[in-house]
């Protein structure tokens, strides 16, 4: 029944529309993977599953700690709407650094769609399609039920009108929808609309309604966001800033006894580490929200939502790919329905009940700071000007969805809320967040059903026919085709990248002459990609084409010089020829240029006259020699990342005339020579400087960039000390000086930098061991066992490690690391070796550990 034997290209291609009832039962005979067991004797494999299909994860095990024979029976319930060919079960070893394959098994859709329940023992799989180990076996069973099947969804609009297709939600008749223009609209602001039958339509107020609406809640309260910030004050009427704020309310509530719960996006750059607390880069508040909640009734779980593909790095503050983020905005609430019985009503649409979203249809920039906006202001752009202003104003449209459909917002919400309370380990992380949490509204006889909650009345010109659609990220698949399109359209921004399309890209797409941006990344081309598709679109701002999968090396002077607009251009991961490109003829002026991975073998000569460039990423490539001196002085360069290239020579002094950098990265190159002693001169600007993997030499400088957040000069050949200089440096959070020539003693005094999370150091050798493992006043978990013997003369090892998991060991483990929390006027911990992140080990991963997966398949 598995795939063994058989190629998945001989599968045929499925749609599944409905309900998967999986369980993952257990796993017999899997191979001994642990990179840590020259370290500690008897250790193994750390066994989790995941199960996925269509490139979307649907379900992940808890982790079962050192077995090779692990049991879970664990079970999933999980809704699908995905054309595929298997689903998927990958067994996966989890390091302390990410997680290593060990094999799979896949169940072909074209099984699933008779119906049984398909079970049994399961050969698990290697890459190769060969059994990972004699006698490794999965034990599963799985069942499909198609929709046809399923009661709630025969309750739709019916044949004469399908709605959306391949979505799991059906189009649902007899609804009624409020829409809102902004967080409020005061009376009279906006002009009057006439409606049908002498009717005038009244403009809602929709942070008063859902303030309104939980108020009048009897028995739950639901809401999920990217944020939500529980000082945010829902009703402000008459300019008066004294309501109460979200977070009160809700507490009240909750003592009243209505179930609450909040779903919020996890920002993978805010920590919760020994009583320390930082807010992120995207400020969303996750954590505040839920120290917040901690000890009242209301139940808070952080959803992570971390990409598949893609890396993304918090200090970079742009797109590299995609970070995966929780963006639904939810609010649902029963409420009062006819002869005393209750319904389910929901909130949907693009507010956050976040700070900085309340605004009206005026958009104030000064007048509102000390009454509507006290305590709101909001100025993502220009963040120097505190509270004085101009605040940004927020533009949005929102919806309250009454009838059917909202029991489909709902039904979503209890998805997403079992998706995220997952056992990960033997114990839940969210022990109280379980399935119990949610209220089974079908066992209280006040509240309405799906079926009863239809208005009927077709002659209503009030009753909408709504769907809510719901999509798992990435799963948008098929052949790409754009149908009739007429040269007259208004398609300003159309994005349909990081999905499974397949085949060429559509010639029609020459016709959307009004376009401003376009994203195509991911689309499986399988063969040739002529750019001149793009030469009509001469509005065009932005074009995103990674990872095309094409055949095809892509030439630059085939489609610059026809679009003079273009501001943003992605090509990475494709093969990409730059040659002759100083020949393009008035190219556009680029102020973004993503090149990485292209297969690029020679500097760019094209980007000498591209005065106007803010960010360029060539890394990953095959340049060689010395970084041309033009690229020094382009003047308003933001963002440079030359990793991973085959660069020499010294770097010069001239790097400091970018008055304007805040990120550079010249890692994993051969440059060589002293560090440039001016970049002191960046006091007030660089943020990011990583130049790991070189050949620098001499001392460490003493003048660095006092606006420093990350600092990484691991893997050189820097010799003296660490200077003490570094104590100045006020929001420095990184600081990596691995595997070079530094003699001192153990920098005990960079406790004093408020922000520092990470820093990189290597026990023996001859640096920071001058100190022993123990410090005076130095609380938190013992570092003992992680020195080891690192003062001794000799030190006796259980087993000789073999010199291929030597390097395996090197790359996994690519820096020791010690956490530093601080409580200030109490202690300050410091954890040596394997205890890194107390909360968040997957952002510690991804923004400072280096990408391996270009040369190891195993560390996927």
């Amino acid at each position: 029944m598995s795939m063994e034997g058989s190629s998945n290209g001989s599968l045929r291609l499925v749609l599944l529309h409905g309900n998967l009832d999986v369980w993952v039962k257990e796993a017999k005979n899997l191979p001994n993977m642990d990179r840590f067991r020259r370290y500690k004797k008897n250790s193994t494999s750390d066994p989790f599953v995941t199960v996925s299909i269509a490139g979307a994860k649907i379900g992940t095990t808890f982790v079962v700690d050192n077995d090779e024979n692990p049991v879970w029976k664990q079970h999933f319930y999980v809704p699908v709407a995905h054309h595929a060919k298997v689903v998927k079960f990958v067994v996966k070893d989890s390091d302390r650094f990410g997680a290593k394959f060990i094999g799979n098994v896949g169940i072909p859709t074209e099984e699933l769609c008779s119906g049984n329940t398909i079970e049994g023992l399961f050969p698990i799989l290697d890459s190769s399609g060969k059994p990972c180990k004699k006698g490794a076996v999965l034990s599963l069973a799985i069942q499909y039920t198609p929709v046809e099947m399923m009661k709630f969804y025969q309750m739709g609009v019916g044949n004469e009108c399908e709605g959306v297709p391949g979505t799991y939600f059906p189009l649902r008749k007899g609804g009624r929808v409020t829409l809102y223009q902004d967080a409020h609209v005061e009376d009279g602001t906006l002009p009057s609309v006439d409606l049908d039958g002498g009717m005038k339509y009244i403009h809602g107020k929709c942070w008063e309604d859902m303030a309104d609406a939980i108020r009048q809640a009897k028995n739950l309260i639901y809401i999920t966001g990217w944020s939500v910030y529980h000082p945010v004050r829902l009703v402000r009427r008459n300019n008066d800033p004294t309501n109460g704020t979200l977070g009160d309310l809700l507490k009240e509530r909750s003592q009243e006894g209505v179930r609450v719960l909040l779903l919020v996006w996890d920002d993978p750059t805010s920590r919760s580490f020994l009583g320390y607390r930082t807010r992120g880069y995207m400020k969303t508040s996750d954590e505040e929200t839920r120290h917040f909640f901690k000890n009242s009734s209301v139940q808070v779980i952080i959803c992570p939502r971390s990409g598949g593909r893609g890396l993304h790095s918090f200090v970079k503050k742009t797109e590299v790919q995609t970070i995966y983020t929780h963006h639904q905005k939810t609010v649902i609430v029963d409420a009062e329905a006819a002869q005393g019985r209750r319904k389910i009503v929901a909130f949907v649409g693009g507010l956050d009940v976040c700070k900085g979203r309340f605004d009206t249809p005026k958009h104030p920039l000064f007048t509102t700071l000390k009454t509507l906006h006290k305590d709101d202001f909001y100025n993502n752009c220009f963040g120097t000007t505190e509270d004085d202003g101009p605040r940004q104003p927020w533009h949005d449209l929102h919806s309250m969805i009454d009838g059917p459909a909202a029991y489909d917002v709902l039904a979503n919400f209890e998805q997403r809320w079992l998706q995220a309370s997952e056992k990960r380990h033997r114990i839940s992380i969210h022990r109280s967040s379980s399935e119990d949490a949610l209220l089974k509204i079908d066992r209280i006889p006040n509240i309405m059903g799906l079926s009863e909650a239809s208005f009927v009345d077709e002659n209503d010109p009030e009753s909408w026919h709504v769907q809510v659609i719901e999509k798992y990220e990435g799963t948008l698949n098929g052949t790409l085709e754009l149908g009739n399109i007429s040269s007259s359209s208004k398609i300003e921004d159309l994005r349909l990248g990081d999905n499974n399309f397949i085949g060429s890209i559509p010639r029609s797409i020459s016709k959307l002459v009004n376009l401003w941006r376009l994203d195509l990344s991911q689309l499986n081309t399988q063969g040739s990609v002529d750019l001149t598709i793009f030469s009509r679109l001469k509005s065009l701002n932005g074009l995103y084409l990674s990872h095309l999968n094409t055949t095809t090396t892509l030439d630059l002077n085939a489609i610059l010089p026809y679009l003079k607009s273009l501001d943003t251009l992605d090509l990475s991961g494709n093969h990409v020829s730059t040659e002759n490109s100083s020949l393009v003829s008035d190219p556009p002026l680029l102020r973004e240029l993503n090149l990485s991975g292209c297969g690029i073998i020679e500097f760019p000569e094209l980007l000498r006259t591209q005065h106007n460039m803010t960010t360029l990423d060539i890394s990953n490539n095959k340049i060689k020699g010395q970084v041309p001196g033009w690229l020094w002085e382009l003047p308003f360069l933001d963002y440079l990342s030359g990793a991973n290239n085959n660069f020499t020579g010294k770097i010069p002094s001239f790097i400091c005339e970018l008055r304007s950098l805040t990120t550079l990265d010249l890692s994993s190159n051969k440059f060589s020579g002293s560090f440039p002693s001016c970049l002191g001169n960046f006091s007030r600007i660089l943020e990011v400087l990583n130049v790991r993997q070189n050949h620098l030499s001499g001392d460490i400088p003493e003048n660095m960039s006092q606006s420093l957040v990350s600092l990484d000069l691991g893997h050189n050949r820097l010799v003296g000390k660490l200077p003490r200089s570094f104590i100045s440096i006020p929001f420095l959070q990184v600081l990596n000086v691995e595997s070079n020539k530094i003699s001192d003693m153990f920098p005990f005094w960079l406790s004093s930098l408020p922000e520092l999370q990470l820093i990189g150091l290597v026990p023996g050798g001859t640096q920071f061991l001058t100190q022993p493992c123990s410090y005076p006043g130095l609380y938190g978990p013992s570092i003992n066992e992680v020195c080891g013997c690192i003062h001794a003369t000799t030190c006796q090892q259980s087993e000789t490690p073999d010199p291929k998991e030597d390097e395996d060991d090197e790359e996994v483990l690519s820096w020791i690391a010690a956490a530093i929390g601080f409580v200030p006027g109490v202690f300050f911990g410091l954890t040596m070796g394997y205890v890194l992140v107390s909360y968040k080990p997957e952002w510690f991963t991804k923004a400072f550990v280096p990408n391996k997966r270009r040369h190891h398949n195993s560390l996927k």
